[in-house]
């Protein structure tokens, strides 16, 4: 059946992009629980996430 791998090879890709979604959310979590401890601003933690998105 011509398609039919790639419909699995789709859903497969959407598992894995969900499972990292979730490793993401809980590193964001741990970062906001630290910044929250040392009285970091939401604009301070995301002044940081963009410096580190620029990294790349």
């Amino acid at each position: 059946m011509q398609g039919k791998g790639s419909v699995v090879l789709s859903s497969n890709n959407k598992i894995l992009k969900e499972q990292f979604i979730m490793r993401i959310e809980e590193g964001i979590e741990t970062a906001v629980e630290s910044a929250k401890q040392i009285g970091m601003t939401k604009d301070e933690i995301i002044a940081i996430v963009d410096s580190v998105w620029q990294q790349d």
